[in-house]
């Protein structure tokens, strides 16, 4: 990842083109996955429910908390990628919010098996607040 931030960088594109084109590109299967901290869309449906009925006392309704999901993805070779899913609460990639960035060998928790992951938290300003975002990059682990 670091390769294709120096080339969105170098050619003052933003890092998910370029993560995007180097997917493209590339001879071998690999991913490149878009994370952000969000609900399922069944949650985010129920909260507006919860939100236009009028509240009772004690009855606060179901709590629900953002996950680390896929916003969007692109792959060769890859296999399918599901929209929200979310990463497992044990994977690694979960630490690329707090620590900004990580590279490991280990399991994903969005597809089944080992891979090599580079994944980088570039947050990004949307509706005016800055909102985390990881962008990785997945080969599978030969």
């Amino acid at each position: 990842m670091d390769d294709v931030l120096r080339l969105a960088d170098e050619f003052q594109a933003s890092a998910e083109a370029t993560a995007l084109r180097a997917v493209t590109l590339s001879a071998s299967p690999l991913a490149m996955v878009v994370l952000e901290m969000a609900l399922k869309p069944a949650e985010q449906k129920a909260l507006a429910a919860q939100r236009s009925q009028p509240n009772f006392p004690g009855f606060d309704g179901p709590r629900v908390t953002p996950r680390l999901r896929v916003a969007k993805s692109f792959g060769r070779g890859m296999g399918y990628v599901p929209r929200h899913k979310s990463v497992g609460d044990a994977a690694l990639l979960l630490s690329a919010i707090d620590e900004e960035g990580v590279d490991y060998v280990g399991e994903i928790g969005i597809l089944q098996g080992t891979f090599r992951v580079s994944a980088r938290n570039l947050p990004m300003i949307r509706g005016g607040e800055l909102t985390d975002r990881v962008v990785a990059l997945i080969p599978p682990h030969s």
